[in-house]
């Protein structure tokens, strides 16, 4: 009840969310469905996603963008767009300068939410980039085995590396 008296008085639905393994979590599952069951209330309201994930390609998140549109548009909602931030996992261990511009185009998302307006397509390019690695970088991380350099540390920082192959459901 409290949920929905919130979304009832809110002048506009910003949606985050991250994206595991080409699925969204189960709480934002539960989310969804909430807000579906309770449509009518939600009519007409203005509404934004954004969407992350660990995958640094903006193509990994496509199709559950292209949902979010659909989902909007059930709803009765004014879609104002969908944003796609990939290799959001790497905000945590790289330096802020690396990420200079899309943080400079997540400030401008900001603006358009405030003043109702739909996201600059230059900014949803921006934070999206890549959409896909090149082919000189796959093979780099394919033939290198760096891909993992981040995870195996982090494994070893928590005393779970001996573990990481671990079939605790089998």
């Amino acid at each position: 009840v409290k949920q929905l008296e919130t979304l009832k008085s809110a002048d506009y639905v910003l949606v985050i969310f991250p994206l595991y393994t080409d699925s969204m979590p189960g709480i934002t599952k539960d989310f969804f469905e909430y807000m579906e069951r309770n449509k009518g209330v939600l009519s007409g309201k203005p509404i934004s996603f954004i969407i992350h994930s660990g995958f640094p390609e903006a193509c990994q998140s496509r199709n559950v963008m292209k949902y979010t549109e659909y989902f909007s548009k059930l709803l009765g909602m004014k879609y104002m767009g969908s944003i796609i931030m990939g290799g959001s996992e790497a905000l945590s261990a790289a330096p802020e300068s690396m990420f200079r511009k899309k943080i400079e185009a997540f400030k401008s998302i900001g603006r358009s939410i405030y003043e109702y307006k739909e996201f600059e397509a230059a900014d949803k390019i921006i934070i999206s980039k890549p959409e896909t690695l090149p082919s000189i970088q796959i093979f780099v991380l394919k033939h290198l085995n760096v891909s993992n350099l981040f995870w195996n540390s982090t494994l070893k920082k928590n005393n779970a590396f001996k573990k990481r192959f671990d079939k605790p459901y089998l």
